[in-house]
């Protein structure tokens, strides 16, 4: 995983050098202090998956152009993304947070990923805020979507969708974990 981590902040900066933005600007952009951003390009902080969607909005790129390598050589009439090739990334403490996304397919303002909420979520529960509007499926198991002052139960088959500006958490409506296609739209 630090492997993946590292690509990642890397790629953040080699983005933002790309873009003609300092950490400066992008950490105003980002709404976070500039040694926050020299930590994350450093690899000396962990990024939650809400930060990155704001790396990537403040870049003008989608959350898969900064999570797949391909991005930074060339654009693809399509993007694939074999089971075998999908890649893991966590957000959070591995093993503590609960959250395990792995990349699908996205573009400039949809970013699609496979979402393992495990028990250890319960735990850690983490209300979040990210720009756009948010698409769940749940595909196996049963989940809470908790916002601050209301609460849904989806079970194998429901759906969900939602600003993702509101806070909102996710975690196993049973001691189970659930698997969820969750889509990202920054529009």
């Amino acid at each position: 995983m630090d492997d993946v981590q590292r690509t990642v902040a890397n790629r953040i900066k080699t983005f933002r050098k790309k873009a003609g933005m300092s950490q400066t600007e992008l950490a105003e952009r980002c709404n976070v202090s500039k040694s926050m951003i020299s930590k994350i390009e450093s690899n000396k902080a962990t990024v939650h998956l809400d930060m990155l969607m704001n790396i990537a909005k403040a870049l003008g790129i989608s959350l898969f152009d900064l999570l797949e390598q391909s991005a930074l050589i060339t654009k693809r009439r399509a993007t694939i993304v074999r089971e075998r090739e999908r890649k893991q990334l966590v957000t959070g403490v591995p093993g503590k947070s609960g959250y395990t996304y792995y990349r699908m397919a996205g573009s400039t303002d949809i970013d699609t990923f496979l979402m393992v909420v495990g028990k250890e979520s319960i735990a850690a529960k983490r209300f979040v805020t990210h720009n756009g509007h948010e698409f769940l499926y749940v595909v196996e198991g049963s989940v809470r979507l908790q916002f601050r002052d209301e609460e849904y139960t989806l079970y194998q088959g429901d759906t969900a969708f939602f600003q993702a500006t509101q806070e909102h958490t996710i975690i196993p409506a049973s001691g189970d974990s659930a698997q969820l296609i969750v889509i990202f739209f920054q529009w």
